[in-house]
């Protein structure tokens, strides 16, 4: 698998996006981009179904470059044999082990959106389409903001039918409007909206705080308060501290943003720090769950060696003292990565996420730095809540990937503006 350390290797095979066709094809090309995000956002786990729509929106931007990106043999035949044949290998393994097959092939799948972003990205440029990514979580970041001030005024009935259908859910989520477990007598609200995508929040705040729009970086972190996303606050709050040590310019402005986004959260919810606190003491209830399946899982491991190494199999099921039941999936992804998939693999895919960010953040550009530290915080907060081993985070993997890859000097946005390409002023923040 160390072929997958050529990234920049020689600059004939650099990611650089092909010539426009024409700004109503670059326009399309967005489009389809923006509501293929819409759809992998709002439905992450495919239960209403527009995730997979999504993923055919795809196609038509596939089509648009038919070169493909310009990865060497070395670099696809790494992504193939990181993404393909060991989990398609663990897919057997865990047949072999007793999984349910229709189980495996859901743990399996996600690794499959790393090529759908190689392919369709490159339509527009991998700047743009790290950029757009995480301007659609800001979007996601104001429906939430939307419902909860809803929630709170008990105007949540004006909503279309076809959106209450949605919060209220399926049979196997439930309705996405929960009860918040840790309301008091006089908490201003007792309900949350609390969606799968909530920990992408988290990433977005930091790249966010990281190119110095800070309104839009409290925004997300406000989202995550009226989420009551206890982890990802914690993280949030950790990364954006780093990013502003980081950044010297607008600090100021910065953090009046972060104390004005905390506070608006904690309008509506305001023991949240308290219960973020108390998540983490070795006494709370979720952090025994934590402990119950990791504990488990090296139990597991020290009956069998192997597992350690290559796997127990996708889909497959471990019993957990956690819940004292038998469970396929845990909260704590990075354990339950190398139970699924082994050691071996969980270390080359950590060091290629590794690999990634840092090469962004290294690279001296503002737009590259933020999304190696939005990387980055998304694959730690990531291991939080089944949030790692998902389609979108192996589509931002590969976008990340490929931005990391453009050559030093001026941006796909600064090339395309050049073109006639209309874009939008997203920088109006900056302090």
């Amino acid at each position: 698998m160390s072929c997958l350390a050529m990234p920049g290797a020689s600059s004939e095979h650099e990611d650089r996006r092909p010539e426009s066709k024409g700004t109503l094809a670059v326009c399309i090309a967005g489009v389809l981009y923006v509501l293929f995000l819409a759809a992998n956002i709002f439905d992450m786990h495919g239960d209403v179904g527009i995730k997979y729509v999504g993923f055919a929106l795809l196609i038509p931007l596939a089509l648009y470059r038919r070169e493909g990106p310009k990865l060497s043999a070395g670099e696809i035949l790494g992504f193939v044999g990181l993404f393909v044949i060991w989990p398609f290998i663990a897919f057997m393994m865990g047949v072999f082990n007793g999984a349910d097959a229709a189980t495996a092939k859901t743990a399996t799948t996600p690794f499959l959106a790393v090529f759908a972003a190689l392919l369709a990205v490159p339509a527009l440029g991998a700047e743009r389409g790290a950029k757009y990514f995480n301007y659609a979580i800001l979007m996601f970041s104001c429906a939430v903001a939307i419902l909860t001030i809803l929630l709170f005024t008990g105007q949540i009935s004006i909503l279309p039918a076809l959106v209450t259908r949605y919060l209220e859910g399926t049979a196997a989520t439930g309705s996405l409007i929960s009860p918040y477990p840790f309301a008091r007598e006089d908490s201003m609200l007792r309900e949350r909206v609390l969606l799968a995508a909530t920990l992408w929040l988290v990433p977005a705040s930091v790249y966010f705080s990281a190119t110095r729009r800070w309104i839009w970086s409290a925004l997300c972190l406000s989202g995550l308060i009226f989420a009551v996303s206890k982890a990802g606050i914690a993280v949030a709050l950790g990364f954006l501290l780093i990013t502003l040590v980081w950044n010297r310019k607008g600090r100021i402005f910065g953090l009046g943003a972060v104390a004005i986004g905390i506070a608006g959260g904690l309008f509506f919810f305001p023991y949240v720090l308290e219960d973020v606190r108390s998540a983490f003491s070795s006494d709370s209830d979720q952090m025994a769950l934590r402990q119950g399946h990791a504990s488990s899982v090296m139990t597991l491991m020290s009956k069998h060696p192997l597992y350690l190494l290559v796997g127990q199999g996708a889909g497959t099921e471990f019993y957990s003292t956690g819940t004292h039941n038998w469970e396929s999936r845990m909260e704590v992804d990075h354990v339950d990565a190398v139970r699924q998939y082994g050691l071996f693999w969980f270390l080359i895919f950590s060091w290629l996420c590794g690999r990634t960010a840092v090469r962004l953040i290294r690279s001296g550009e503002p737009e590259k730095k933020a999304n190696g530290w939005a990387l980055a915080s998304m694959y730690v907060v990531g291991g939080t809540n089944p949030a790692l081993m998902t389609p979108l985070f192996m589509f931002y993997l590969a976008v990340c990937y490929l931005l990391s890859r453009q050559p030093h000097g001026p941006t796909s946005a600064t090339a395309s503006s050049a073109e006639g390409v209309p874009i939008a002023n997203l920088d109006i923040q900056r302090a």
